[in-house]
C-alpha cells in the first residue's frame, strides 16, 4: 500500500535569477514584480545596434521578432559574411568599410579611419584609433558585470549554443549547498550551481582526493548545474578549520571553476575511559573502541552527531549516580527527606517516624515512562509518570525523574539521562548504550530497623534515541531501566522504591537487525525517516516519489522548505511516498513526528534536493 501527499510550492524568491535565466536565455531579462505576482520580462536590445548595417539589433529574441528565425539566432551566420556590405567606394574616396564588419573583428571601423582623408580642421579628421578607441563596442567593465557581450568572434560569427555563443567563456555565477555548509565527512550533500555558458554536455569535478562527485547534471542551456558529494573523513582539517575546495563543470575543452570551503569538524575517538563535558558538537567520525567507556557529563541532554561513520563496540555511559547526580538531562535525586527533582515524577521522601531515627521509612523511586515504587510501608510515594515523556523523545528533553531520599542518612538516586545519536551516514553498533537511573542507597543500620536510616529510591531511566541512514547492528545492548531500590537490610519499612523505565527511540533502515540487540524496556521503532534511496537529483514540475520509512498506522507531518505542515498517516508495512511538485532549485523536505515544534532533534530529519 503506498501513501501518496502531493504538495505544489510555487516559485520561490530565492531562485528568481534561475527562474529569469531559463525563461529569457539569450536574452538577458528582468523580474517583475506586479502585486502578488512575479514574472519575467525579456530585455529589448540585448545585441548590438544597427547604424551601420552590422550585426541585428536583437541578435537573440527579443520582444520585436518574436524569437529566433530560421531555427537559430535571427542573424544566425554572420549577417554579411561576403564582402562588407559596402565594399566599393565609401563617401571619402576611400573603402567604405573595407576591412571588418562593425562587430566582426576588433575595431568598430577597423581598417582605414572612417574619414581618413582630411577633415574640418585641416588634419585627419580622425588620425589614429577609431572613435570607439577600445576594441569593442562595450569595452572595458561588462554592462552587466559579466562577460564583455561581444567579446572576441562576433555574437553571429560562429555556431549558436556550441561553447561560448558570445565570444566569452564559461563561468560559475554561484554554488548553493544543501545543508548550507560542505563539512568533513558529509554524504549525499547536493549542491546547485547557477552560471552562464556551462558546458550543457559536461559534467560537475572535483579534484579533490576527500571527495568524490556521485551524480551530476548540467541543463541544456548552461545556465544550472548541480551535483552530489561525498565527502571523506579528513583528520587533517581541524575543527572550525578551513580549505577551498574548487568545484569545475567542464565537458573537456570548455570550463568553469568557482572554489567553495570545506569546513573541518573534529573526530571523536574513544578508545579508554574517557569523560566528554560538552557532548553537543557535530563530528566527522564516531569511534567508540571495544572495551572503551565514553561517560557524557552535561546539564541538558547530550546530542551527539556525526557527518561520517558512527562505530560503537565500546560504551558510551549517561545514567544517573546514586549520590543524588543525574545523567544528562535527568533530574536529580533528593536529598535526606527530599522529594526527587522533576515533580510529578520525582520520587517522593521518606517519612521520619516518632522521632527522626523510630520506624524511618524509605523513599520512592522516580518515575519516567512508567512510575516509580513506593519505598516502604508505601510511605515515599513513588514518582508519577513523566507527563512531558512520549514515545518520540519529543521535545528531546523529556527527563527521567530522580529517587527520593531516605528519611534519615541516605540522599535519592539521579535519573538517567538524555542521550541522541544521529549517524548521517552509517551506524555500526555491537556496544551498550547506557541511560539507566542510578541505585538508591541502602539502609543502614543503627540499632536495628527501629533506629536506623533508610534507604532511598532509584533513579527513573532516560531515553536514548537513535537515527542512522544505514546501520548494522551487533550483539549489543540499550538500556534505559529505572535503577534499583535501596536495600532495607531486612527492614521493611527501611526499603526504597525502584525507578521506572525510561524510553527508547531507534530510527533505523532495517529494524529486523534488532534481533541481535537487548534493547530494556523495548524500544519504539521506528518512527518516519527517509530511504537511503531517496533521489537527489530530480526534475522540475514532474511528479516526485520520495521513500519513507515508518511504523504502519504512525502519524506524522511533513514541510517543503520549512513551509506549512502536512499531516499524514503511515500506511501499512513498508515505504510510503511522499509526493510533491517542485520548480527548479535546491529545496528541503523535512519530517516530524509527535508534538514537535520543529527544533530539536525533529529539526534535522530532512532530506535537500535539487531540482533542475
Amino acid at each position: 500500500m503506498k501513501n501518496r501527499i502531493k504538495h505544489s510550492l510555487s516559485g520561490v524568491a530565492t531562485y528568481a535569477f534561475a527562474a529569469c535565466l531559463v525563461t529569457a536565455y539569450g536574452t538577458g531579462c528582468s523580474l517583475v514584480i506586479d502585486g502578488d505576482r512575479f514574472r519575467v520580462q525579456a530585455m529589448r536590445d540585448a545585441g548590438s545596434d544597427t547604424s551601420d548595417g552590422g550585426p541585428a539589433r536583437d541578435a537573440g529574441s527579443d520582444d520585436t521578432d518574436g524569437g529566433s528565425i530560421d531555427g537559430g539566432d535571427r542573424d544566425a551566420g554572420a549577417r554579411d559574411a561576403g564582402p562588407p556590405r559596402d565594399a566599393g567606394p565609401g563617401p571619402d574616396g576611400g573603402p567604405r568599410d573595407a576591412g571588418f564588419d562593425r562587430d566582426a573583428g576588433f575595431l568598430r571601423d577597423a581598417g582605414p579611419p572612417r574619414d581618413a582623408g582630411p577633415g574640418p580642421d585641416g588634419g585627419p579628421r580622425d588620425a589614429g584609433p577609431e572613435r570607439d578607441a577600445g576594441f569593442l563596442r562595450d569595452a572595458g567593465p561588462p554592462r552587466d558585470g559579466g562577460i564583455p557581450r561581444d567579446a572576441g568572434p562576433d555574437r553571429d560569427g560562429g555556431v549558436v549554443d556550441s561553447g561560448s555563443p558570445d565570444g566569452g567563456v564559461p563561468e560559475i555565477a554561484q554554488v548553493l549547498i544543501g545543508p548550507g555548509a560542505l563539512e568533513d565527512g558529509a554524504r549525499g550533500v547536493p549542491i546547485w550551481i547557477l552560471g552562464n555558458l556551462l558546458p550543457p554536455s559536461g559534467a560537475v569535478v572535483v579534484s579533490d582526493p576527500q571527495i568524490t562527485v556521485t551524480a551530476s547534471r548540467v541543463n541544456a542551456m548552461g545556465t544550472i548545474a548541480a551535483a552530489v558529494l561525498d565527502v571523506a573523513v579528513d583528520t587533517s582539517l581541524a575543527e572550525g578549520g578551513m580549505r577551498p575546495v574548487a568545484i569545475t563543470v567542464s565537458d573537456g575543452a570548455n570550463q568553469a571553476t568557482r572554489n567553495v570551503m570545506l569546513v573541518g569538524r573534529a573526530e571523536l575517538d574513544v578508545t579508554g575511559n574517557e569523560t566528554l563535558t560538552a557532548p553537543n558538537a557535530r563530528y566527522s567520525r564516531i569511534d567508540v573502541a571495544n572495551g572503551a567507556v565514553l561517560t557524557l557529563g552535561t546539564a541538558g541532554p547530550a546530542r551527539l552527531v556525526s557527518n561520517g561513520p558512527v562505530t560503537i563496540a565500546g560504551t558510551i555511559r549517561a545514567r544517573g549516580a546514586t549520590n543524588q547526580t543525574p545523567g544528562p538531562g535527568g533530574c536529580a535525586g533528593g536529598g535526606v527527606r527530599g522529594e526527587g527533582a522533576c515533580s510529578p515524577s520525582g520520587g517522593g521522601p521518606g517519612r521520619a517516624g516518632i522521632t527522626p531515627l523510630i520506624n524511618a521509612t524509605g523513599g520512592g523511586g522516580g518515575g519516567n515512562r512508567t512510575a516509580g515504587q513506593s519505598g516502604g510501608a508505601n510511605i515515599g510515594d513513588g514518582g508519577a509518570i513523566n507527563p512531558a515523556g512520549n514515545a518520540f523523545v519529543v521535545p528531546l528533553d523529556a527527563h527521567g525523574g530522580g529517587g527520593g531520599g531516605g528519611a534519615q542518612g541516605s540522599t535519592g538516586a539521579g535519573g538517567g539521562g538524555v542521550l541522541e545519536i544521529r549517524a548521517l551516514s552509517h551506524f555500526a553498533f555491537s556496544g551498550t548504550l547506557d541511560a539507566r537511573g542510578g541505585n538508591g542507597a541502602a539502609f543502614q543500620p543503627g540499632l536495628g530497623c527501629i533506629l536506623g536510616s533508610a534507604a532511598a529510591g532509584g533513579g527513573a531511566g532516560g531515553a536514548i534515541v537513535v537515527h542512522a541512514r544505514t546501520a548494522a547492528l551487533g550483539a549489543g545492548m540499550i538500556d534505559v531501566r529505572g535503577g534499583n531500590a535501596g536495600d532495607g537490610m531486612g527492614c521493611p519499612d527501611g526499603e526504597g522504591g525502584a525507578g521506572g523505565h525510561g524510553y527508547v527511540r531507534l530510527d533505523v533502515p532495517d529494524i529486523s537487525d534488532l534481533s541481535s540487540v537487548m534493547v530494556s524496556p523495548n524500544a519504539f521503532t521506528t518512527a518516519p525517516m527517509w530511504a537511503e534511496a531517496t533521489q537527489v537529483l530530480v526534475s522540475p514540475q514532474v511528479v516526485l516519489h520520495f521513500d519513507v520509512v515508518g511504523a504502519p498506522g504512525l502519524p506524522f507531518e511533513y514541510s517543503v522548505d520549512r513551509g506549512l505542515r502536512s499531516s499524514e498517516t503511515m500506511p501499512g508495512s513498508g515505504p510510503a511516498d511522499v509526493t510533491v511538485s517542485l520548480t527548479p532549485g535546491l529545496h528541503e523536505l523535512c519530517l516530524f513526528v509527535g508534538p514537535s515544534t520543529g527544533a530539536g532533534t525533529e529539526a534535522e530529519n530532512c532530506r535537500y534536493l535539487v531540482a533542475l
